[in-house]
């Protein structure tokens, strides 16, 4: 254990005094102590004379940075405060973790913002070892309701990290994007309405082709009429004036997309339109692609299925998508300050390590265009993102109707970070059409 100093770190001191954010502070504090040889944080051990001066340097850390401030806002008293503290402590590397702690603790609601200008306000792939944020929406509920607890307090960071800080592993790849944002943080803002997109009523609807076991290309049997249908549904979202309304799975072709995209990107008012996906060659290989339209661009969401459907576990012969699946598993996400937006496919929110990646990232709002015979296994699984990310997720599942031809209810299922309201599955009024629904969605009794 290292013992008392009679002068800081030089290292340390020169990042205390550099630090041109809040962000960047707590970031280099983190990577100080990962550094010390401390394999274990103070909170995480029992002897109880550490966690003492631990609680102590997080307890005046909060108290030197509890006002109000922007990004960049650090005073000379702010540095000097924290160099007194590591001077000070009976074990420096355990102050410049509650350092850390407790910078995050009160001051990460400036973390986002930094980082994207450190990200260069355009798409970056994020490398292994990375530092980013993760932050908590504000999620505004009518009275009467609370929003669900926030995941860092049901359970302790990794170890080496912060509940607001995680560092990426490099067990998948993403591609985080941030020159969206000002069109997300509208939508965000308006978030008090979204809609569900059925085009189609049968399965019969859709025509696959069948090679050799593996279905690809899944498209729409009527193009002209599908075309005709997808912008009636793009019409009515935008006189219901919602900003977010998602289409089914494979209910789009790339000729469909690109119709709809003036519509979208003409519309003067917030709006994002998940286009269902659709099977598509790319670099000369069969992918099932989801793309996100957004009024006033032209640039566009954009994810790639990792998990592609298969029927093998069934009792009856073999079917799969003709899609591979991914090795590693690839993330587009979108930043939007709190708020970090993504479109998944289908079986990808029940994956479990596609799921846990989308976690992992501190995707809080996640789009979700499906085509499945039953839609149960869909609750749970935006249930379990409620508890790990505080995630408002949105499944529409199409056609209506299954290949037997009854109802797949629930069509929609939402689930949100709402207290004791955590799943809810809009239902769908009469058949094909555009289902809007409030946000948060209640349940009837």
């Amino acid at each position: 254990m290292q013992r008392a100093r009679n002068t800081i770190d030089p290292l340390l001191r020169e990042q205390i005094e550099t630090a041109s954010t809040l962000w960047q502070l707590a970031c280099d504090l983190l990577r100080f102590w990962r550094k010390s040889g401390m394999s274990v944080a103070p909170n995480e051990d029992d002897d109880d004379w550490r966690y003492e001066v631990w609680a102590n340097v997080v307890e005046r850390t909060q108290d030197q940075f509890g006002d109000p401030r922007m990004a960049d806002e650090i005073h000379p008293a702010d540095r000097h405060a924290l160099i007194v503290l590591a001077n000070a402590a009976t074990c420096v590397p355990d102050a410049v973790h509650a350092m850390a702690w407790g910078l995050c603790s009160v001051v990460d609601y400036t973390f986002a913002p930094a980082w994207r200008d450190e990200l260069g306000g355009s798409a970056a792939v994020l490398k292994r070892g990375a530092f980013y944020p993760v932050a908590d929406a504000l999620w505004a509920l009518p009275a009467g309701l609370a929003v669900s607890p926030r995941p860092a307090s049901l359970s302790s960071p990794i170890s080496g990290e912060l509940p607001s800080i995680r560092v990426h592993d490099g067990s998948f790849d993403v591609t985080v994007d941030t020159s969206l944002e000002r069109s997300l943080e509208a939508i965000s803002v308006g978030l008090t309405h979204a809609a569900g997109g059925h085009p189609n009523l049968h399965w019969t609807e859709m025509s696959a082709t069948n090679n050799r076991g593996q279905a690809f290309p899944v498209r729409p049997a009527d193009p002209a009429q599908q075309r005709a249908r997808l912008t009636d549904l793009v019409n009515r979202a935008q006189a219901a004036e919602v900003v977010m309304a998602v289409l089914a799975e494979l209910c789009v072709s790339a000729d469909d997309i690109e119709s709809l995209a003036p519509l979208v990107q003409s519309f003067g008012a917030p709006q994002l339109v998940v286009a269902g996906s659709h099977h598509v060659m790319v670099d000369n290989k069969p992918e099932n692609v989801a793309v996100g339209l957004l009024a006033g661009t032209k640039k566009r969401m954009r994810q790639v299925k990792n998990a592609p459907f298969t029927s093998e576990t069934s009792p009856r012969r073999p079917l799969k998508e003709g899609i591979r699946r991914r090795s590693r598993v690839e993330l587009n996400v979108y930043q939007a300050d709190r708020y970090r937006y993504a479109i998944t496919i289908c079986r990808d929110l029940l994956d479990e390590r596609v799921r846990k990646a989308y976690d992992r990232m501190g995707v809080n709002v996640l789009l979700v265009p499906a085509l499945s015979p039953k839609t149960q296994p869909f609750r749970n699984a935006v249930a379990a993102r409620v508890a790990s990310a505080q995630a408002l997720t949105i499944v529409v599942n199409g056609p209506l109707n299954g290949p037997t031809g009854s109802p797949i209810e629930p069509a929609i299922v939402v689930g949100q970070p709402v207290d004791g309201h955590t799943v809810a599955a809009p239902p769908v009024a009469g058949g094909i059409g555009l289902t809007v629904f409030e946000l948060p969605f209640i349940e009837d009794d």
